[in-house]
């Protein structure tokens, strides 16, 4: 099962907080992950097992790339807000 990307960007936002040299680090590679990734046609695609010749080929995802630029802008929304995301909701009426 691939890893939680709110629990991913909770790790990133732990590290950038404060630091405006780590949010522009976490902008950057959010802005390098959407333009290779989601803007190029099959940018978002990992192989995850492959056989030729006899030699096969497997590796372990912890995150797609999706999960990891949806992470990523997690975090930013977070730091921007200087509040640390969460997984949960509480809902008030007013």
């Amino acid at each position: 099962m691939a890893a939680d990307p709110t629990e991913a960007a909770k790790t990133l936002y732990d590290y950038a907080c404060g630091d405006a040299a780590k949010i522009a680090e976490i902008q950057a590679a959010y802005n390098s992950a959407v333009s290779s990734g989601l803007l190029t046609k099959g940018g978002t695609g990992d192989i995850t097992s492959a056989t030729k010749n006899g030699v096969t080929y497997q590796k372990t995802i912890g995150l797609s790339e999706t999960q990891r630029i949806t992470a990523m802008r997690i975090a930013l929304a977070g730091l921007a807000a200087n509040t640390r995301p969460s997984s949960r909701t509480l809902a008030r009426f007013s």
